[in-house]
């Protein structure tokens, strides 16, 4: 959507963001393109401020979970349905992107 940052995806948009994700941004990038969230971009970034029905960050999750948290990552929403699978970019990151500090 028209001058959102990739941060403001999880909260309009699924992972992969199939609806807004090949909208033109500001920069004239789609955020297909240029957000982790969606699939693309060169770094992530976890959604600022966010904390899970528990009370638990990103961090909480990396020393817990295995990357792509299998285990926990769509099992605490927070209050607005964010799961960290969605917030946390070492939730969304494959196996094969452990190892490369992309998350």
């Amino acid at each position: 959507m028209y001058g959102d940052s990739c941060s403001d995806y999880p909260y309009f948009d699924t992972i992969g963001c199939p609806y807004y994700g090949d909208d033109l941004g500001i920069d004239g990038n789609t955020a297909n393109d240029a957000c982790c969230y969606c699939g693309g971009g060169t770094e992530c970034s976890n959604l600022e401020g966010w904390i899970d029905s528990g009370n638990f960050s990103c961090a909480w999750y990396i020393g817990n979970d295995s990357p792509g948290c299998h285990l926990y990552g769509d099992m605490y929403p927070d209050a607005d349905g964010i799961t960290a699978s969605d917030a946390c970019c070492y939730c969304q990151a494959d196996v094969d992107d452990a190892d490369d500090g992309k998350y």
